[in-house]
């Protein structure tokens, strides 16, 4: 049959709703289909060891592949989810109630734990875009292949910090949530790593002076966050999103703040200077905006050798050419050859 995708679609039907199903779900999956599969099994909130080899093959001969044909929803808030489902080619929105793009999902991501694992209606519809592919864990049969480790070792809470996930739904406190994500993140920041617990909760209280919101914002996609022509007065930490670094009007890279935070601002608090490239979100990001009079009326709670010891550094490192980023476990900094001409 070879190893085209559509190859693997055969013995199929079409919905009313545009969804073509396999009537046979027992079929072999692809090496990376089933390498998403796996990395989404062992990502879930399931106990130390739970996940085993046996467990992603049973789920491997138990998943059934979704097709979308023409865009539509696939999970509906307040809804409850067949099971979770995994893209494995295309994309899906997460959308809020009034339309807005909370998140773009991506191949090897993954929704529908939350109701699944966790017994409670979607938090937010998501909408799978035409020629979306996606693999279905169904319910029943997560529970055969995990059987009584299918019971999560984590709280809703801590989950949704450990996705950075956008609550629209009031199933979490969404401000208290947003600040413990802040928090992780500012603290993989040189700049920040060394604040202590007082300076820190200032300058988050700072950023979000609503206690309702909390200090991170939704950003659209193909939104610019600065322009190299502008100035800047604020420093900004993306938490979670992807983003294109411009320069001269090409792209010069592409930045995914899923893994490690992205930030700018730093190069023109600390000597004046402008920024050298523009930032414009691929992707619906999330992102934390700190005004240089927060950080200047909090530097005092901070260590300020350390503090500016890392802004020295950070700025020494963009002035020359480099730009922050995360490979493995390992801080790198790389700034590669331009790659796109904007039009």
């Amino acid at each position: 049959m070879g190893n085209s995708p559509s190859s693997s679609y055969n013995s199929s039907t079409l919905s009313k709703s545009g969804v073509r199903r396999p009537k046979s779900v027992n079929h072999y999956l692809q090496d990376h289909v089933y390498s998403m599969l796996r990395q989404c099994m062992y990502q879930l909130p399931f106990p130390p060891n739970a996940v085993t080899e046996n467990a992603v093959q049973k789920m491997a001969m138990a998943v059934e592949r979704v097709e979308v044909i023409e865009s539509q929803f696939v999970l509906l808030k307040g809804a409850r989810s067949k099971g979770i489902y995994i893209i494995i080619e295309g994309e899906a929105q997460v959308l809020s109630s009034h339309g807005d793009i909370i998140a773009n999902l991506l191949p090897g991501d993954f929704f529908g734990e939350l109701s699944t694992l966790f017994f409670i209606p979607c938090t937010a519809s998501v909408q799978a875009l035409e020629g979306t592919r996606l693999l279905l864990v169904k319910n029943d049969k997560l529970r055969q292949a995990m059987g009584e480790e299918r019971v999560v070792s984590v709280g809703l809470e801590d989950y949704f910090v450990r996705r950075k996930y956008f609550d629209t739904n009031g199933s979490v406190h969404q401000a208290t949530n947003l600040a413990k994500i802040a928090k992780i993140d500012l603290r993989k920041i040189p700049m920040f790593t060394k604040w202590h617990e007082g300076a820190m909760k200032y300058l988050l209280d700072a950023v979000s002076p609503d206690s309702e919101v909390g200090p991170v914002t939704l950003v659209p996609p193909k939104t610019f966050l600065c322009h190299e022509t502008e100035g800047l007065d604020e420093i900004t930490v993306i938490t979670k999103g992807i983003v294109s670094v411009i320069h001269e009007k090409k792209v010069v890279t592409e930045l995914d703040a899923n893994y490690w935070p992205i930030w700018f601002g730093e190069q023109e608090f600390f000597t004046g200077r402008r920024a050298t490239v523009s930032i414009q979100t691929i992707t619906a990001c999330q992102a934390v905006v700190i005004k240089f009079a927060d950080i200047e009326a909090d530097k005092s709670k901070a260590s300020l050798f350390h503090f500016n010891l890392c802004l020295l550094v950070a700025c020494a490192l963009t002035l020359n050419g480099y730009w922050p980023h995360k490979v493995g476990n390992q801080s790198t900094f790389a700034f590669p050859k331009a790659k796109t001409e904007l039009t």
